[in-house]
Parts: structure tokens; sequence; C-alpha cells
């Protein structure tokens, strides 16, 4: 008896030890996988396709929802800025309503601005569909900034809401995990509040790149719903929805790449839904291009012979320094993505300097891409998260890198709209998965992480937003960052000069006057042929002539931007209103002789503005002896006799 007694303690503390211990490594491993995910193959972390109910996401919906209303609701009282003017204002066929839909897709998109083709950029710009909105509330609403900036904010929430939905079939949580510790909320929680992302959505003309983001991620989402249940009409909807996003901009046609990885990286092997995936996004590709070339005439036409520092920021560079410059501002990108500051607009000659190979910051960028590109590659392999999150960036950023086609700028923030939900995915993956394993971390522990960067980014574009409110406030924040851009400068003194046009006389306005003077001169001193710097120029000395009455000063002014851009019409307009003014006409002669003659024909040999500015002065003093022996001289040298003569 007391046998068996024993004998069943000795069983019960074995049986009792050995469900502990099983409990503890269940325990363990529940708390091993309770991670965002592991950096196990994707295809074998979950189940390919997970139901999405939208009452479980209700909470994580509503709150990005809400994030995009508060941190942009206070740009709908914000002015048209920047390149609102190209696709808004001054576009005549946005101005037209419905009845301006067809000319915006038979053309150039700045052709309703330009009123011609202009091929000021390498590839031109062919976006109609973001401009079909602007006629359309143009249509309903005439100018209303107020409208437009709603429809963007809109826009961008139904962007983010879409990229978290696309997420979770990429990274579906487990059942464990709360959602606000799931790699898709925090992703798209930081895509969300990205100060990168402030272009795009506080400056109307942005909406390309909202629209096409959208396009690109909806054809990511129904590529895979095709892919659940091989119904043609999904792979319909993926199709179209490819397309849109393409005719917003053409950065979607990085998604050419990135849907057939994603597919892949989902999926044990390569099988012929994938394939077929592929074959009609090509196809779409395709049809895209040929209607393309049809409406501009080419796809890609060469920029080498444009000089334009402004439409050409590569033009004074030889090639080494280009792929340098290049490499550099490739790195700077990365940087604003995980540290956003300083922020502009302006990215043109010469805020980022002419690079070397030699300059460490060249070199880091380059061993930076390296890096990635080795990752991405052997990620690829393993079907892993980081594989992705890199493969994602770099498809994203080739067609507005200037590696294969040349942007016309540096780099703008705008340009990783897109992109930028690459790193955003690699970050949470880093931060929720390798560094818990590494420094032992519990699960909630790795939240902390994303939750400072979300801070961070919340404050910065907190801050960053009521720059974009108007045109004088978008330079007056830039001004001190971009210091050596020719373009801000010119811009700056451009939104003085608007401002206090209009204003009465008084020294605030002569001393403002005199600080767009000084914003021009370092303009000019950066890109001394640049057209806009120099008509602001004349502009701004003849303003602050109506307070001195300076006529030597304002004159040398006039000589300055004449021997350079002798076709700035405002310089004609003014000296024919100076003309009419009889007490300065000796001065006047003067001024015509030594810029048309000494300057523009025996210096320059221009012939063409030497006889214009000549004929200025004769039109002022017809019995002037020098002004016409000049034109005699010119004219005779060019062969025409008969004029010649006639000024004998």
């Amino acid at each position: 008896m007391y046998y068996n007694k024993v004998k069943y303690l000795i069983y019960k503390a074995i049986s009792t030890y050995a469900m502990a211990k099983k409990r503890k490594k269940t325990k363990n491993k529940a708390k091993q996988e309770n991670t965002i995910l592991s950096s196990k193959p994707l295809s074998s972390t979950s189940k390919l396709y997970p139901k999405f109910s939208l009452t479980e996401h209700l909470i994580p919906l509503l709150l990005l929802t809400a994030l995009c209303f508060i941190l942009y609701g206070k740009s709908i009282s914000y002015d048209y800025v920047l390149d609102d003017t190209l696709v808004i204002t001054d576009n005549k066929f946005t101005k037209k309503g419905f009845s301006g839909i067809y000319d915006i897709f038979s053309g150039d998109s700045f052709k309703g601005y330009f009123g011609e083709q202009k091929n000021l950029v390498q590839g031109a710009r062919y976006r109609p569909l973001s401009i079909v909105t602007f006629a359309i509330e143009y249509a309903f609403f005439g100018l209303n900034p107020q409208v437009s900036h709603f429809v963007n904010i809109l826009l961008y929430a139904l962007c983010c809401l879409l990229i978290y939905r696309c997420l979770f079939f990429l990274f579906p949580k487990r059942k464990e995990t709360s959602w606000f510790l799931t790699l898709p909320f925090l992703a798209t929680l930081l895509y969300t509040l990205h100060p990168l992302h402030i272009e795009a959505v506080a400056n109307i003309k942005g909406r390309d790149e909202i629209m096409a983001m959208i396009g690109a991620i909806l054809s990511l989402i129904y590529a895979f719903k095709y892919l659940q249940s091989k119904k043609i009409v999904f792979l319909f909807i993926m199709t179209l929805s490819f397309f849109l996003g393409v005719l917003s901009k053409e950065t979607c046609l990085s998604f050419l790449g990135i849907i057939p990885l994603s597919l892949y990286l989902k999926s044990k092997n390569i099988n012929k839904s994938l394939l077929m995936v592929f074959a009609v996004l090509s196809l779409c590709t395709l049809t895209y291009l040929i209607m393309r070339y049809n409406i501009i005439g080419y796809l890609i036409n060469s920029n080498a012979s444009n000089t334009d520092i402004m439409n050409n920021p590569f033009a004074q560079m030889n090639s080494s320094q280009k792929s340098a410059t290049i490499m550099y501002t490739l790195g700077l990108y990365i940087k604003l993505h995980f540290f956003p500051h300083p922020l502009t607009h302006d990215y043109y000659p010469y805020h980022i300097p002419i690079m070397e190979w030699t300059k460490p910051g060249t070199l880091i960028s380059l061993v930076l891409y390296l890096t990635m590109i080795i990752m991405a590659v052997f990620g690829f392999v393993k079907k892993n998260i980081y594989s992705w999150g890199i493969s994602f960036f770099l498809l994203s950023i080739v067609l507005v890198s200037n590696v294969v086609v040349n942007v016309g700028t540096f780099m703008n923030e705008r340009f990783m709209f897109m992109a930028s939900l690459g790193l955003m995915v690699f970050l949470i993956q880093l931060t929720n998965e390798w560094l818990p394993k590494k420094l032992m971390l519990a699960t909630h522990f790795s939240v902390i992480i994303p939750m400072l960067f979300a801070i961070g980014f919340f404050a910065k574009s907190w801050q960053r937003v009521p720059a974009w409110k108007d045109t004088y406030a978008l330079n007056a924040s830039a001004i001190h960052v971009s210091k050596n851009s020719a373009r801000l400068n010119s811009f700056m003194a451009t939104a003085i000069f608007e401002e206090q046009r209009d204003a009465p006389p008084s020294q605030k306005k002569l001393a403002e006057l005199k600080q767009a003077r000084e914003y021009l001169e370092t303009a000019l001193a950066i890109h001394k042929t640049y057209y806009n710097a120099n008509l602001m120029k004349t502009g701004v000395a003849s303003e602050i002539y109506k307070f001195d009455s300076d006529l030597p000063a304002l004159l040398k002014a006039f000589k300055e931007v004449g021997s350079i851009r002798p076709d700035v019409d405002y310089l004609s307009q003014y000296c024919e209103y100076l003309n009419r003014q009889s007490n300065i006409s000796r001065q006047m002669l003067e001024f015509y002789y030594d810029l048309g003659y000494n300057t523009l024909y025996r210096k320059s040999r221009n012939a063409k503005w030497a006889i214009h500015y000549l004929e200025l002065g004769y039109a002022l003093d017809p019995n002037s002896a020098f002004i016409r022996s000049a034109l005699s001289e010119i004219y005779s040298a060019v062969g025409n006799t008969a004029k010649a003569q006639q000024f004998n």
C-alpha cells in the first residue's frame, strides 16, 4: 500500500515536470514568434492570402485617415504655389474644363502652359490624368485652391489605406500580435507621417505622385487577388489600375518589376499565373510607350546640346563629375529617409555641388548602395523581407535617379513618394525583428524605435507643412537651406518683387527691393545667363529707380543685363518708357550706343541685338550722328547695304 502511494507520487511529480517543461517550451516559442515577422522566406511565414476583415482593421484605418487630415488639414486654406502655374492657373487646357480634356490627352503635359511642345527636359512629360482632374475641378469650382488641396489630402489618405491593405497581403499579422505591433501598420504609419511626402500632398501639382502610387498599389493588390482566385476580372482591374497609374506619372512603370517580384516572394515557385501577370503588365507598358511615342514624338530625346543648367543640371560637368554627383545625390536620399533635415523644395544648381569620385560623400554613397544591392540579391534567393524592402526602393528610384533619364534637376523630395515605402518596410523589419534578437529584447520593446521615428516624422512634418502656404512663405523657408541655388535665389527675389510691387512707397519697401537685388546678384553669380534672374534684375532696378531717380544706377543695371541677355523683353519695354522722358535723352543715347555698339557689336559680335538697341536710340533721336554711324556700320557688315545707306 505504502509502496503504491510512493510510486504514484513519483509518477505525478514526473508528469507535472514534463507538463511544465512543455508549457515553458511552448511559451518560449510563442514569445519568439511574437515579433512583427520573422526573417524566414515570405512564402513560409503565413498563409498566402489571409482574409482582411474591415471590422478587425477599422481602428488602424480610421487612425491613419485621421493623421492625414490632422497633418495636412491646414493646407486646405493654402494658395497655389510653384508648378501649379504650369498645370492649373496658367494652363489654357485646364481652364477649358471638360472641353480641354482631349487637348490634355493629346499633347505634352506642359503644352497647355507654353502653347506648344517645348522639349525643355529629356523625355518630355506626359502625365495627363492628374491634369484632367484639375480640369474637372475647374469646370465645377473655377480656380479654387481650397477644393484642390482637400482632394489631395483625400487622395493621400486613400493611398495610405491601400498601402496598409497591400502590406497585409505581403506581411499578414499573427493571431497573437496586436495591430499596432504589426509591420503593415507601423510601416504605413511612418509612410503617412514622412516629411518627404509633404511636397506631393501640400503642393497641388504633386497629385500626379499620389495618383501614380494609388494606381501602382491597386495593381499590386489585384495581382494578388488574381493569383488567389484566377479570376480574369481581377487581372483586368490590375491592368487598368497600372495603366491609369502610368498615365498619372511615369514612375508607376517601376511596378513592372515590383509586382512580379512581390508575387514571386510570396509564391513557392514561378508558375503560369505569375507569368501571366508579368506578360499582361508588359503588354500594358508597351501600349503606353507606343501611345506616348505617337503623342510626344519620341521616348527619350537627347539633351546633350542643352547648356541651360536649369533644365540640364549636368551641362557644365564632365562624365566623371556627372556620375559622382548622381551617386552623391542618391546617398542624400537615403539620409533624408531616416533623418529628414534640412528640407527644401529646391535642389537646383548648385544647391548640390559638383562632386568628384575622390570625395567622401560620393564614396560613402557608393558603398551604401553596393551593400544594398548585395543584400537584395542574396535576400531574393532566401525570399526575406529585407530584400523586398530594398528591392522596392531600388526599383522605384531608377526613373528619377538621373541614371536612365535626365530629370532636369539633381533631386527632389517628391521623387521619393513611391520609393520611401520600401525603406519604411526595411526599417520596421530591422527594428522589430533583427534588433530584438541581437539585444534580447521583449516584443513590446521593439515598437519603441518605430514610435520614436513616428514622433520625429510628425513633428518635422507639422513644422514643414506651413512652408507651402504661399509662394513667399515657400521661398523664404527654403532660402536658408538652398543658398547656392540660382533658381531659388531668383525665385526669392521674384516673391519679394511681387509682394512689394503694389505696396505704397516706404523705406521698408526700398529695403525689401534692395534685398531682392542681392538675391539676384547671387543667382547671376551662379548662372549669369539665367533668363528669369536677368528679367527680375531689370524689374527690381526699375522699381528702385522710382524711389531714388538715379538714372546712372538704373542704366548700369540695364547694361549688365543687356550685355548677357539682350532678349529680356522687359528691358526693351522699359527703355521705350524712358524714351518718352524728354529730360534724359542725352543719357539714353549714350546708353544705347555703349550697349548696342561697344558691347553687343564690338565685343560680343551680336549684330541682331546691337541693331535692336541702336534703333531704340534712333527712335529717340533720328539726328544723332553717332547712333546713325553705328547703325550704318553694322548694317554694312551684315550685308544690308540699303539699310546702311539709309543711316549714312
